[in-house]
């Protein structure tokens, strides 16, 4: 299933927020009618601006990539540049081996968690990072969460172990059937990057 077809079939998708409230009510549908109170869309273009912010994501190259980029040699572990970044993510109907979309969301799935582990380095170091993040996202990025709530949501994020429910968050009070359930809580405890991801079988970036 393709969230990004919602997006794109959109009432008014002359406009960013018109795109937003379809993809809404499409996930809202799909998680049984489930409120959803905040949302972040950020455009694909900022992939090179994200890796650049955490200072690059470590992964370990598991495909063929002679032709698209042939500096990500195959069973390597790098640290991605911008353009390594984007290629690593997006990268498909040139891929020599496999070009399935399948093949690029395990990849895409693998840069997560690296981009993850990066943004949580950086926030240990400076606590007021979420909100560099957020101001250098804003012209790329559209969403009804304030920088300041960004923020708290992200330093809670870089504590994977934390299991009570964070109250604060507009996006974690999201309800099924009446109660927060932990699979929930537990999925928006994952950070905004989750735009350019599949998770839970959503595939919510290129459609092609």
């Amino acid at each position: 299933m393709q969230i990004s077809l919602a997006h794109s079939m959109g009432a008014d998708h002359s406009s960013a927020e018109g795109c937003a409230e379809n993809t809404i009510e499409a996930v809202s549908n799909l998680l049984g009618g489930a409120q959803i109170d905040g949302y972040s869309m950020v455009n694909m273009s900022a992939i090179q601006i994200v890796n650049d912010m955490v200072g690059g994501v470590t992964v370990t190259v598991e495909d063929d990539f002679t032709g698209v980029d042939d500096t990500l040699k195959k069973g390597e572990t790098v640290t991605l540049t911008d353009t390594q970044a984007e290629n690593f993510v997006r990268g498909r109907r040139s891929m020599k081996e496999d070009d399935t979309n399948q093949n690029r969301l395990a990849r895409q799935a693998q840069y997560e968690e690296g981009l993850k582990a990066a943004f949580a380095a950086k926030c240990s170091e400076d606590n007021t990072f979420p909100l560099d993040f957020y101001h250098g996202l804003e012209a790329y990025m559209t969403t009804n969460i304030s920088a300041r709530k960004f923020s708290r949501i992200a330093l809670l994020m870089i504590d994977d172990q934390e299991e009570t429910p964070v109250t604060m968050a507009p996006m974690e009070r999201m309800r099924m059937n009446g109660r927060l359930s932990r699979r929930t809580r537990t999925a928006f405890r994952k950070p905004f990057w989750n735009c350019f991801i599949k998770k839970h079988k959503l595939d919510i970036q290129d459609p092609n």
